[in-house]
């Protein structure tokens, strides 16, 4: 078997030798073919294989809002805060919204996709950062703070894994902030395994929703912690009933959180 298995190798050799063309071609093919399994494989095991990385995420669940000519839209800051005083069948609510900043200093500036959450989002998700601790309520104000939480991946590449990185300064489109803390290896936001899956966030900062001043803008993403005994069913009813009450006075048409 193996004199056998030596001959084909060495023919196979012999003729990817003799044309170099081919040989290149098959060599590019082949790559491709890895690749592309590979990257298939990597979407297939984070969305489908892995378990989320939340501490209860068959008791998590994201909402989201839905108009007439709108199948699936995101939530307005007024809505979350609604929510929170008026719902029996979830206990907690978090939000965030995301986009790019600046990270100078330390090394090349970087363009890095942040997260803008509220202060009770990681307790929502009931994940706690490895190093330091998560946004305080009293930074997740107007004009708060500048506090950032660094995701593990940048931790690492930029700064090495440096357990003292807590209460370290770093330059945020200019703009010193203070690092308070480390989130665990494969945390990510829920938009992060599918909207942001392209550009992940990979540091956190405080909303700092003016409460006497809600902007009503429907740009925000909200995940909430079902009660006890409680189902996405039963919070979607629910969600519903809350949503005609308030909503048909003051829009054209009707909507539901799903």
């Amino acid at each position: 078997m193996f004199d056998s298995l030596r001959q084909d190798i060495t023919h196979a050799v012999r003729g990817l030798i003799k044309s170099p063309g081919f040989a290149a071609a098959s060599l590019v093919t082949l790559a491709l073919g890895i690749g592309a399994t590979s990257a298939i494989f990597s979407v297939v095991k984070a969305v489908l294989i892995t378990p989320l990385p939340y501490a209860a995420p068959e008791r998590t669940v994201q909402i989201f809002t839905k108009w007439i000519s709108f199948e699936k839209t995101w939530i307005a800051d007024q809505e979350v805060v609604d929510f929170r005083n008026m719902s029996q069948t979830m206990t907690a609510i978090g939000a965030w919204n995301s986009g790019q900043q600046n990270l100078t200093g330390d090394g090349e500036p970087i363009r890095v996709g942040v997260g803008f959450v509220t202060a009770n989002l990681f307790d929502v998700l009931g994940v706690r950062p490895i190093l330091g601790r998560a946004i305080a309520v009293q930074e997740d104000v107007p004009n708060g703070a500048q506090v950032v939480v660094l995701g593990y991946p940048i931790w690492q590449s930029r700064y090495g894994g440096d357990p003292n990185v807590v209460g370290r300064t770093v330059m945020i489109n200019d703009v010193p902030a203070q690092v308070i803390g480390v989130m665990p290896e494969g945390f990510r936001l829920p938009t992060d395994f599918n909207d942001e899956a392209a550009q992940p966030t990979e540091m956190w900062r405080p909303m700092g929703w003016d409460m006497r001043e809600l902007s009503r803008n429907h740009g925000y993403y909200a995940v909430a912690t079902l009660a006890p005994g409680q189902t996405a069913s039963s919070a979607t009813e629910e969600l519903r009933a809350m949503t005609k009450r308030r909503s048909r006075p003051r829009c054209g048409g009707p909507w539901v959180g799903t």
